[in-house]
């Protein structure tokens, strides 16, 4: 398994969110453009839901192109529906 480093962007604006070195749970996330803050723990709960997200839309987008020409397998896409996010990543996975 590999791990990378993302920014946390603010959902908004999508502006890179300012908080303390190696936060602690109750520790302080704020976008410096607009002014949104919240707590690192729900921050990183809406990362989480975001990754979910893409992660879910790239796996439908990759599944439809495999069936794509296939006379074999029948594959519907079912594209997540669309949904806004307090903090995302970039879509860079």
């Amino acid at each position: 398994m590999s791990t990378t480093t993302q920014s946390i962007l603010c959902g908004s604006c999508k502006s890179p969110a300012k908080t303390v070195p190696n936060p602690k749970p109750h520790d302080q996330v704020k976008c410096p453009r607009c002014g949104k803050s919240d707590r690192f723990d729900q921050v990183m709960k809406s990362v989480q839901a975001h990754v979910a997200h893409l992660t879910q839309q790239h796996l439908s987008e990759s599944l439809a192109k495999a069936a794509r020409g296939n006379s074999f397998i029948k594959f519907e896409i079912k594209k997540p529906a669309h949904r806004s996010f307090r903090w995302i990543i970039e879509k860079g996975l």
